[in-house]
């Protein structure tokens, strides 16, 4: 079986300081994951090795009816 891999790029007019708390905390992550129309809850957050992230996005516009619940796979 083949291991996968993610990888991210992205440029920000930020410090590493605070692109990582966007990342890293439950209240970053909460200010901007998520389409528009969509607000976050993070429900559990272990930022280790073999770590959850659980969330729920909730839709707050009017045409969105729905929510969802997503949580990552544990990586081996």
């Amino acid at each position: 079986m083949s291991q996968k891999r993610i990888i991210l790029e992205r440029s920000f007019a930020a410090t590493l300081d605070e692109v990582w708390e966007l990342w890293t905390t439950k209240e970053g992550i909460e200010s901007w994951w998520g389409p528009d129309g969509f607000r976050v809850a993070v429900r559990k957050l272990e930022l280790r090795a073999g770590g959850v992230l659980e969330y729920d996005m909730i839709a707050v516009a009017p045409e969105m009816d729905t929510s969802w619940r997503w949580r990552l796979p544990t990586m081996a």
